[in-house]
């Protein structure tokens, strides 16, 4: 029995600016939840990214990928990696701004 709800929500002026808005619950396939999927398809300007490493993801392709629940396995890992990277060098400009404000002081 799922005990876990997954799920997201969109904002209304973003699903009102789209042409296309639709979500499905894929197959789980290796993972121990089943992925919710969304696509989005509009006109005009691309609406903005809400979140950092959003650019990192990249789209399914049914010609490409086998199955969607391993595609979602390898994006999360790329987010991974990248979210890593981000905080390193985040934690580097930090250290560096700290000492250079204990210099002034």
């Amino acid at each position: 029995m799922a005990k876990r709800l997954d799920r997201f929500l969109v904002g209304e002026n973003l699903a009102g600016s789209l042409d296309l808005v639709r979500q499905w619950v894929s197959c789980g396939g290796e993972l121990d939840h089943t992925p919710i999927v969304i696509e989005m398809r509009g006109r005009g300007r691309k609406p903005l990214i809400p979140f950092k490493f959003n650019r990192n993801w990249r789209p399914y392709d049914a010609n490409v990928h086998e199955f969607v629940a391993v595609h979602f396995v390898e994006n999360l890992k790329i987010i991974k990696q990248s979210t890593i990277t981000w905080v390193v060098a985040k934690k580097s400009m930090d250290e560096q701004e700290l000492v250079e404000l204990e210099h002034h002081i």
